[in-house]
């Protein structure tokens, strides 16, 4: 809970201002979509120990956290099955005052997917997504200080039963 928060002192609003560049196309039956984009979030909020080592105390960082990125998303429909592919970059940093610029926690610079979704309107759908997360800044761990990349396979299944949906 928030028992943890030492009472707050001096804070200001953060501000952000972002921008973004989007491209589209279609042909056949292929959908592309890039977007290339930048945000930066003024005085943010952030936490640090407190004196007395047991609480936490907000404050406002004077640097500011700073989101590069792109993504890509293509997605192909064979008739009732779709496939959809998309990878993402992040160059995401922030610095606390004092302190020299970092990656953001827990933020991973590449994530790719991978789906299938096989679908009857009738009847229901089934899919599988493979997922890449990359390497992320831990700030928290006490063994590393980044993570391992790792894969994650998930599975969804829908079946209709007259009006009801049965998801698994």
């Amino acid at each position: 809970g928030l028992f943890i928060l030492a009472p707050l002192q001096n804070l200001r609003a953060d501000r952000g201002s972002s921008a973004s560049l989007d491209g589209t196309w279609h042909a056949n039956g292929w959908d592309v979509n890039a977007s290339v984009f930048a945000s930066d979030i003024r005085h943010p909020l952030m936490t640090r120990p407190a004196a007395d080592g047991q609480h936490l105390v907000l404050i406002n960082s004077d640097s500011p956290r700073r989101v590069r990125g792109a993504e890509l998303l293509i997605g192909r429909a064979f008739g009732d099955l779709h496939m959809l592919a998309s990878s993402t970059w992040l160059d995401a940093t922030e610095a606390l005052p004092g302190e020299p610029r970092h990656g953001v926690n827990l933020v991973p610079r590449l994530a790719a997917e991978l789906a299938g979704i096989l679908e009857d309107e009738d009847r229901g759908r089934v899919g599988l997504e493979l997922g890449y997360t990359g390497r992320q800044t831990l700030t928290d761990d006490p063994w590393r200080t980044v993570s391992r990349p790792y894969l994650e396979l998930n599975a969804l299944a829908e079946c209709k039963v007259g009006r009801a949906r049965i998801f698994v």
